[in-house]
């Protein structure tokens, strides 16, 4: 594989998996399959991937019985000494039988260091800033259910704490919503709101 700037990550590789190449059959003939593509690619100057799952389906077949999972997605990452930021899009649905459940997933998440400190490779993360955008929907035949997380006020990061000490955070659901505010290392409070 090319790696251009030496960090890890390919310029671009794809992996296709065909079910002629990746079929495994039991002696009680049962079948695993896998067919779909993953492909990973690096954003060029930027620090970062992109990772791809692309019609990635693993099957497992049991005395006629199929277990099916699903998954198709992109989840990107992008880093500088300043700032990082993560997005995930993907879907993943479980079928068993004529079940389905599938889970849709649409989330941003962003970090900022505090002015006067860096972000480095290999290191624990300097004090800053975490804004979490986007959410999730489960779906089945037995219902339908999603959350929604939103950012209030930016959460403080402190790497002396290694944890949140401040922000707000909204998480909104199918049953209502919970509120979520740091005062302090270890210390926050939780509301929940019925709808």
């Amino acid at each position: 594989l090319t790696d251009s700037d030496h960090d890890g990550v390919p310029d671009s590789a794809t992996w296709t998996f065909t079910a002629f190449n990746c079929t495994q059959t039991d002696i009680e003939g049962n079948s695993r399959v896998l067919t779909g593509s993953v492909t990973l690619s690096d954003p060029g100057l930027t620090a970062g991937y992109d990772l791809g799952l692309n019609g990635l389906v693993m099957a497992y077949y049991q005395n006629g019985a199929a277990f099916r999972l699903a998954m198709d997605g992109h989840w990107g990452l992008r880093g500088t000494s300043d700032a990082l930021a993560l997005g995930q899009n993907y879907d993943v649905a479980l079928t068993l039988g004529d079940e389905q459940v599938q889970l849709v997933n649409d989330l941003d998440v962003a970090f900022a260091a505090a002015s006067g400190t860096a972000i480095s490779a290999g290191l624990p993360l300097p004090d800053g800033t975490i804004v979490i955008e986007g959410g999730w929907n489960l779906s089945s035949s037995t219902g339908d259910h999603s959350l929604t997380l939103g950012t209030l006020t930016p959460l403080s990061y402190d790497d002396s704490c290694g944890g949140i000490v401040g922000g707000e955070l909204e998480a909104r659901g199918t049953g209502g919503t919970v509120h979520v505010t740091w005062t302090g290392c270890g210390m926050h409070t939780s509301t929940f709101t019925p709808e």
